[in-house]
């Protein structure tokens, strides 16, 4: 499935424009229920598209506060060198606290991005198998 096809936001836009065509078609032909058909695919896939954009969003809210954090702990080092006394020892423990805290950070933020993969996996599934669905309605 990696390799299929992953419609756009742009594309999934214009499947439900063209979903709500269909239904004023059949309601203009009085086909109440293929016109109550495609509208409920065209919000199914409303939603999704919602979906997908706010997990976008919030993808990109992760990036900035990690970001932020990054700064944080530049400045803070910073701070931390400017103050102490430059023993070895001392650098030392603190280097290997900062490589512990990296370690720990970077094997969360991997986690993270198993789930994000993982979710979108299963909206990209979800709206592959709505278009399928749409297909079959089209014939």
């Amino acid at each position: 499935m990696p390799n299929e096809f992953i419609p756009n936001d742009v594309f999934l836009q214009e499947k439900i424009a063209q979903l709500e065509k269909k239904a004023a078609e059949h309601d203009q032909k009085n086909e109440p229920e293929k016109a109550k058909e495609c509208r409920d695919y065209a919000d199914k896939l409303r939603s999704l598209l919602k979906q997908r954009q706010d997990q976008q969003r919030q993808k990109a809210d992760e990036q900035a506060k990690k970001i932020q954090i990054e700064k944080q702990i530049d400045v803070a080092k910073d701070i931390y060198k400017a103050t102490t006394d430059g023993t070895k020892e001392r650098l030392k423990k603190e280097e290997d606290k900062q490589i512990d805290n990296v370690e720990e950070t970077s094997k969360k933020k991997q986690e993270e991005e198993q789930e994000h993969k993982k979710q979108d996996q299963e909206q990209e599934t979800k709206i592959e198998m709505l278009l399928t669905q749409n297909q079959g309605l089209q014939r």
